[in-house]
């Protein structure tokens, strides 16, 4: 049997280290449960088949985690990641993370260092209006979800971000090579 692993590095910037606990216990388990799913839709899609190729090819999701309690600690890892050529996919960004710099602040030098990275902010309040994040960063450029936030939206919308970010990076790779 063949596997093929997808990984994606995800950043999570926050100043509360319970928000972040709470984060990376429920992302952590999102890879088995997001994998249980899948084989289970593929199963109810082809009547519990399996096709030739599929019993050789099973692919695996692995999501690597890390986090900062302040934006320029956010923006010394992002750097080491760019450094490393291992660049993050998403970066999750809470709106206030004080002292220092802003989420908003954060999330603007985490698009000049990267700028296929994805950007979601999580906040239950924010000083900088959506209007000022969509001219700085551009009209789809982030999401922006409140606080508290559903187990399931935090999952899904990682998984999103991390195919698409996933994607564009594949495809500024492929164009450096050329």
């Amino acid at each position: 049997m063949i596997m093929s692993e997808k990984s994606y590095r995800i950043l999570l910037v926050d100043d509360d280290q319970q928000i972040l606990d709470a984060y990376l216990d429920v992302l952590s388990r999102a890879e088995d449960v997001g994998i249980r799913e899948l084989r289970g839709l593929a199963e109810i899609l082809f009547d519990g088949e399996e096709s030739a190729d599929n019993k050789q090819y099973k692919p695996t999701t692995q999501l690597r985690i890390d986090a900062a309690l302040q934006g320029a600690e956010a923006i010394h890892l992002a750097t080491k990641a760019m450094r490393e050529d291992d660049p993050y996919l998403v970066a999750i960004v809470d709106m206030r993370i004080p002292p220092g710099i802003n989420g908003f602040e954060t999330a603007q030098k985490l698009v000049e260092l990267d700028p296929d990275i994805e950007i979601c902010f999580i906040t239950a309040y924010s000083d900088t209006s959506l209007a000022e994040i969509t001219e700085s960063l551009g009209d789809g450029r982030f999401l922006l979800l409140r606080k508290p936030i559903d187990r399931e939206e935090l999952i899904a919308t990682v998984t999103f971000l991390g195919e698409h970010g996933a994607k564009c990076h594949d495809s500024h790779s492929a164009l450096k090579t050329q």
